[in-house]
């Protein structure tokens, strides 16, 4: 007797609405819908697929089937993982006690970008450990925040961060890209933005989150442009501040470029990299004028990518450019010059949305 095996069906015909509801009143969880199907129509189908349509179809299971849908313990992964910890002080800096002052600074505005961590460029070349490189940068430059903060004698009642790309290196994109290991680039470069934001919650009432990624981080030249690891850093920070009171992370997507309202002003902010040509005005003007149509009414734009100060007015709307920490020859000849090695802070005013500018040095 000859037996004729059934023919498999395609998953969407098997995996219907009433098909998953038939599972759930069996008590079977997801992991065990993707056994049975695999048993009684043959080929394959994963728990994610199963998942995949309960979404579809607006479901939820009975049963919870992984320690990720139960949900995570912050506070038990703080412990574990020495990557959610914010680096210590190297040495202890002296802080005004400013809980009798009445003087306050509505906004302040801190660009931190182009740091590459993981192609760290030295006097002896790459630095093949950037963690402590990195910690003395950052030391350096809130330092210098500090004593700004203290010689002012202020509170300010909104930090605000922005992350303009190129915090990490990234690996195996561009020809001259040292391979120190992604895992080490992450850790790092967390650990140091959570440095600069628990640093700014000993005098900020409230430290606001910014994020777009540059072009270092792409993980290659044909995944889609936000498979970034610069937007993995952002997700994990989000993650990480999610239940803290003090710190808002604006993240609502990775768009490369974005616009946010800060006060009475509104500021385009993105890496820079969509503008061809080191820092040049025209091109800048262009462009900037192309998303002033296109993507929304901006007062003033916000960008990293050339390693090098500057202020642009772009009809009478200004552009700044931020410093870096990472040294690049070839960059250097680029630019005709020499990088500024420091991130950029301002604090807005009344009048214009960018003023009272001042450079944090990192070395």
């Amino acid at each position: 007797m000859i037996s004729i095996k059934s023919k498999k069906l395609p998953l969407y015909e098997v995996i219907t609405k009433e098909f998953l509801k038939a599972r759930i009143a069996e008590n079977l969880n997801q992991h065990e819908i993707a056994e049975y199907i695999r048993k009684t129509n043959g080929g394959t189908c994963s728990q994610a697929t199963v998942n995949g349509y309960f979404k579809k179809f607006g479901l939820s299971p009975d049963r919870v089937t992984s320690k990720l849908q139960r949900g995570i313990d912050i506070e038990e992964v703080r412990e574990q993982y020495q990557l959610l910890k914010p680096y210590e002080f190297t040495e202890p800096i002296k802080r005004i006690d400013r809980e009798t002052t009445d003087f306050f600074y509505e906004d302040l505005v801190l660009l931190i970008s182009d740091l590459q961590i993981g192609a760290l460029d030295t006097d002896d070349g790459f630095d093949p450990v950037p963690e402590e490189t990195v910690a003395n940068y950052v030391d350096t430059m809130l330092t210098n925040l500090l004593e700004y903060i203290n010689d002012e004698d202020v509170r300010v009642k909104n930090m605000h961060i922005f992350l303009l790309g190129d915090i990490v290196d990234g690996e195996f994109v561009y020809p001259a890209q040292k391979t120190i290991n992604m895992s080490s680039q992450l850790r790092t470069a967390i650990r140091m933005v959570m440095r600069i934001v628990e640093t700014c919650k000993t005098f900020a009432d409230n430290v606001h989150l910014y994020s777009v990624h540059g072009n270092h981080g792409r993980v290659s030249f044909k995944s889609h442009r936000v498979t970034n690891w610069d937007n993995a850093v952002a997700d994990a920070l989000n993650i990480i501040y999610e239940y803290d009171p003090k710190v808002h992370f604006i993240l609502e997507n990775h768009d490369t470029v974005k616009i946010v309202k800060i006060g009475k002003w509104r500021y385009l902010y993105s890496h820079g990299h969509l503008i061809q040509g080191m820092v040049d005005r025209n091109k800048l003007k262009a462009k900037t004028q192309d998303w002033y149509f296109s993507i929304g009414e901006f007062d003033a734009s916000l960008f990293g990518h050339w390693h090098t100060v500057h202020l642009f007015d772009i009809n009478g709307k200004p552009a700044l450019v931020n410093g870096c920490a990472y040294k690049s020859e070839y960059i250097r000849k680029q630019i005709g010059g020499i990088e500024t090695l420091g991130m950029v802070l301002f604090r807005p005013n009344e009048n214009r949305p960018i003023d009272n500018i001042r450079l944090l040095e990192v070395e």
